[in-house]
């Protein structure tokens, strides 16, 4: 069986996502909030966080940030 798909599904197909909304993470227990990864992925953001410092997953708190702060911090965390 062959699918032939529309012209428009193949351009949504090409598209790169663009997200508005961007998370960091942080360690709970520290007070000074030092972001320690951030993505687009909530559950990415913090499986990243937990391999780079070795701690559990739920050692780690998320706060949604915009893009313009992401940008800020990719080059900080080196993304």
């Amino acid at each position: 069986m062959t699918l032939i798909c529309s012209y428009e599904h193949y351009r949504m197909l090409e598209k790169i996502p663009e997200f508005d909304l961007y998370y960091v993470a942080y360690l709970k227990s520290d007070p000074a909030k030092e972001p320690v990864a951030a993505s687009y992925s909530a559950p990415g953001v913090l499986s990243e966080a937990a391999h780079k410092t070795g701690r559990a997953k739920a050692d780690f708190e998320l706060r949604e940030i915009s893009r313009e702060e992401y940008q800020r911090l990719k080059s900080l965390l080196q993304l």
